[in-house]
């Protein structure tokens, strides 16, 4: 399902809950379509709730639904690995706490397991500084997703190591995108997210790779991670296909991933297939013959409201972004 980031109209698709009893792989495929998805050979860390439950489907047109995405700024010239520098941003407004753990950038990762080298410095952030570095984000300021309330840089910040995005019950949310496009990649990021039950309606945490041309559906759209409320016991995935039918895309859930704790979650992109990892651990994979074909694209991380106002109160951290040329 779609948002995203960078002021000009952008759609998002709908989202879809995939349901199922059965503790295995489930494939469904709509028309020709085929996609698979592989079901952990190892333990997500850390192992929370059920055991995990992978479910992958081809989902046809359905009623889109518009979105906003800012303009990001011209492309960064190389630099060093990754050290925040001061930028603009602002402190969020008593944001509800997010239990677990303190931030430690420590569990598995995609990258050491599978072998992915040395992150891309001017597309990596450790968050370690005071402040947004503004020469790898551009944070949104714009109406919010579907025009729900406003994604404002009053909501993004960074602190104790952290980028922060903040979301409040009267609408305010927050997204950024990074500067960095290419076409075929790898990304991983160490995420967590909590929301304060006041009985309104969830904010939707998000990683996207968004296409650079903002042509959607035409370019496609890759949402490697998004839920229907912050930490929630589960993972959820929709790529939309490039081409002229707005809504078709692969769809995947993981279920017994604890989404309140720290988790990495990666994405690789090739000319031959996407694929979502959990810790590590492989849980999509789709080798659908268009469906890696947008032109280029790059991250985005946003906190999205789905109505004007009513929500709960919530917060989303990453502890780091690691961003990655295929070798």
């Amino acid at each position: 399902m779609a948002r995203h980031a960078r002021p000009t109209s952008q759609p998002r698709s709908p989202r879809a809950v995939l349901g199922g009893a059965a503790v295995a792989a489930v494939i469904l495929a709509a028309s020709t379509a085929t996609a698979t998805a592989v079901a952990p050979a190892g333990k997500p860390t850390p192992p929370v709730g059920p055991a995990p439950v992978v479910e992958c489907r081809t989902v046809g047109p359905v009623k889109p639904a518009p979105s906003n995405a800012p303009v990001k700024p011209s492309k960064p010239a190389p630099g060093k690995p990754p050290v925040s520098s001061p930028g603009t941003t602002a402190p969020p407004e008593s944001p509800p706490p997010v239990s677990g753990t303190p931030s430690q950038g420590a569990g598995t990762t995609a990258a050491q397991l599978h072998g992915w080298g040395a992150p891309i410095p001017e597309a990596s952030d450790d968050f370690n500084g005071t402040s947004l570095d503004t020469a790898k984000w551009s944070v949104y300021d714009s109406a919010g997703h579907d025009g729900n309330g406003r994604r404002t840089p009053e909501r993004v910040t960074v602190q104790d190591g952290k980028l922060i995005l903040t979301g409040l019950a009267n609408g305010d949310s927050a997204g950024l995108a990074s500067t960095f496009d290419q076409q075929y990649g790898r990304w991983e990021a160490r995420v967590r997210s909590s929301q304060e039950d006041i009985g309104g309606t969830p904010l939707r945490p998000l990683l996207i790779v968004w296409p650079t041309s903002n042509l959607w559906p035409d370019h496609g759209e890759y949402d490697f991670f998004e839920n229907p409320a912050p930490g929630v016991n589960h993972l959820q995935a929709f790529l939309h296909l490039p081409g002229h039918q707005p809504y078709r895309q692969e769809e995947a859930r993981l279920d017994g991933v604890d989404t309140s704790q720290w988790q990495n979650i990666a994405f690789e992109w090739t000319p031959e297939h996407l694929k979502g990892y959990a810790n590590g651990v492989e849980w999509f994979h789709f080798d659908r013959h268009n469906i890696t074909g947008m032109p280029s694209g790059h991250l985005t991380i946003q906190l999205d409201a789905d109505v004007p106002n009513g929500l709960n109160p919530a917060t989303y951290e990453v502890d780091w972004v690691a961003t990655y040329a295929l070798s």
